[in-house]
């Protein structure tokens, strides 16, 4: 039995988050451009900031992950 990894899903959080990166910026504390840079892979993105960003858009963290197979 192979082990289930979660990722997060890049490309639904992307477009949840279309047009509301400044806002959400500062609903975390940071810049816009230190937002980005987490959403591109240029920065670490944390848990905690994953559950921030899906409670600034009014979602469940889970809604961005997905199980995959390792």
């Amino acid at each position: 039995m192979k082990p289930k990894t979660i990722k997060i899903n890049w490309e639904l959080l992307r477009g949840a988050m279309y047009r509301k990166q400044s806002m959400i910026a500062q609903k975390l504390g940071v810049t816009q451009p230190t937002l980005s840079n987490k959403l591109s892979g240029r920065r670490s993105l944390t848990l905690e900031d994953l559950n921030q960003i899906a409670l600034a858009l009014e979602r469940n963290t889970s809604d961005f992950l997905i199980e995959t197979n390792a």
